[in-house]
């Protein structure tokens, strides 16, 4: 009877021939199989990761399936190479560092328009790996989902609902078809009427506070010249203290008042505008009556006419007037271009105030006064002349007023009544 083989001991004990060195009879044998006890281990077989057997005698289990350098418990996805912490995150889809975020911290993002209040309107801009599908930013408030260009403008919540650029819009030649109309509906008390381009022949009584605003100059006008009997163009009554006039061209009126603007009201500025073939008995442009803090800034008077004042009319008790960087060119009146008259009752310092304007070629006194509280400065006075003999071209003062770095020359008959020194305190 054969003697029991026993392994790895340089003996045959069972006499086949050779020593018993691959107990499992795997193939491989003692010592390079790590285990020569299980057929299922030699060097070379497939290792079963994470299952805590070394399969394939390399000396540990696999836990490293994908060969990034990563362990199993640490790598968010041990199955991929390009994903384990430590790795530079990049615009694939792919969470390469393994922080739980996909793309967000992508080195190779780029700035792209994005909807972060998810209304479909884009309104930011943001770093991110693919375009979101947006081609322009268009959504005012990205942060409300409220309000982007496919909303309806609500009345008085001071929010550009549908980002045209405009809160609780009157839109004269879109929403409306008139200014009268678009007055008549706006939300709140100075709530803005813009006047689109075009030729409005219309007269207008304004009743409550507003900014009444073309869209220039030079395309959005106002005219009387289809009015039959008075037409003052516009009318600020009591109610509309605070309102604005600007950016627009007021032509043709004709009263036997006032032929443009007629100022009942205090608390009024007026900027950008064009004043051009307005008549009235009293004043061809604009007649502030008994209120006080008027504002006339960058504006241009031309071809007015009027009997006492052909641009500008103040009565007695007016004060708070500023008249800055204006134009009074080639208008007509009896007495001046810029009026004031009456008593010189008691009044604040510099109730009136005319700087760095310019009165040229203008058929009348460039400036009339009979007031005291009064400061020109830095004006031009040039080119006038008096509608008679007995009146200056250039200035007529009743009272000394202030005067500071005036140019006042070339005025027919006189540049000044009495004279530059009587009317400079």
């Amino acid at each position: 009877m054969p003697a029991t083989e026993i392994p790895y001991d340089g003996l045959d004990q069972d006499c086949d021939g050779a020593d018993l060195d691959d107990q499992d009879a795997d193939g491989h044998a003692h010592p390079q199989d790590c285990n020569d006890t299980d057929p299922q281990i030699f060097p070379g077989a497939t290792d079963i990761p994470y299952d805590g057997v070394d399969q394939d005698c390399s000396g540990e289990d696999l836990n490293d399936l994908d060969g990034d350098g990563s362990p199993y418990a640490l790598d968010c996805d041990d199955q991929n190479p390009i994903a384990f912490p430590g790795n530079t995150e990049v615009c694939d889809g792919v969470d390469n560092d393994c922080n739980g975020d996909i793309d967000s911290d992508a080195v190779n993002r780029l700035e792209w328009p994005v909807d972060l209040d998810g209304d479909g309107f884009a309104g930011s801009l943001a770093l991110d790996c693919f375009e979101q599908g947006f081609e322009q930013l268009n959504d005012c408030d990205d942060t409300d989902p409220a309000v982007n260009p496919n909303a309806t403008e609500s009345c008085g919540n001071a929010t550009d609902d549908n980002c045209d650029g405009y809160v609780d819009e009157m839109l004269v030649g879109t929403t409306h078809t008139s200014i009268a109309g678009a007055i008549s509906d706006i939300c709140e008390d100075g709530d803005t009427v813009w006047v689109g381009p075009g030729t409005w022949y219309e007269t207008l009584s304004i009743e409550r506070p507003l900014v009444l605003r073309g869209e220039d100059q030079a395309t959005s006008i106002i005219d009387g010249s289809d009015c039959s009997g008075e037409c003052t163009l516009l009318t600020l009554q009591d109610g509309a203290a605070g309102s604005e006039l600007r950016e627009l061209t007021l032509q043709n009126g004709h009263s036997s008042n006032v032929g443009a603007v007629l100022i009942q009201a205090d608390d009024i500025t007026i900027s950008e505008l064009l004043f051009q073939f307005n008549q009235g008995d009293t004043v061809g442009s604009i007649a502030m009556i008994n209120q006080h803090n008027l504002s006339i800034q960058d504006s241009l008077f031309q071809y007015e006419t009027g009997h006492a004042a052909s641009a500008i009319y103040l009565s007695d008790s007016v004060y708070g007037v500023l008249i800055e960087r204006c134009t009074f060119d080639q208008n007509q009146a009896n007495w001046g271009a810029l009026y004031q008259g009456a008593s010189n009752a008691s009044e604040s310092e510099h109730s009136v105030v005319v700087s760095s304007s310019s009165f040229t070629a203008n058929n009348s006194t460039a400036v009339w006064t009979t007031k005291s509280g009064w400061l020109m400065e830095n004006n031009t006075l040039t080119g006038n002349w008096g509608s008679n003999s007995l009146y200056a071209g250039g200035l007529f003062c009743q009272y000394p007023i202030s005067m500071v770095g005036n140019t006042i020359t070339g005025n027919t008959p006189v540049d000044a009544l009495p004279s530059i020194e009587g009317c400079s305190n």
